[in-house]
């Protein structure tokens, strides 16, 4: 039999292998990979803002003032069951606030409601 005419590859100790191969590099599988976080949208609704919460409760929350400040606002309808005609007032633009016509809609369907008679002296 011939022998190759190769040379056999030297063997350097420091690069030696001792055995087997495997052990020699990582063998765990690969890491998963990050899901990207879907894309977060605009709500068309908002929150309302309360004066007592901290900021970051507070978040994206509207106020009565953001609602009603608008100097082009000329007319505002209310309906609620509790009214307070000062806070509602103070939300109007400090200049255009005498020209808005406000409609309060309320309950107090009977004349002689002290309630009636409270909302209406106030307003």
């Amino acid at each position: 039999m011939e022998q190759s005419r190769k040379r056999p590859p030297e063997e350097d100790p420091q690069t030696a292998i001792e055995g087997p191969e495997s052990l020699s590099r990582p063998i765990s599988p690969p890491r998963k990979k990050a899901r990207a976080s879907p894309p977060t949208l605009l709500s068309p609704w908002h929150l309302t803002w309360i004066r007592d919460l901290p900021e970051d409760l507070n978040k994206d929350a509207m106020t009565l003032t953001d609602l009603l400040g608008d100097p082009m606002i000329s007319e505002c309808w209310e309906f609620n069951y509790l009214h307070d005609i000062p806070f509602l007032m103070d939300a109007f633009d400090n200049d255009t606030r005498h020209m808005v016509k406000v409609h309060v809609v309320h309950g107090f369907w009977k004349q002689e409601d002290r309630n009636r008679q409270r909302l209406m002296s106030t307003a």
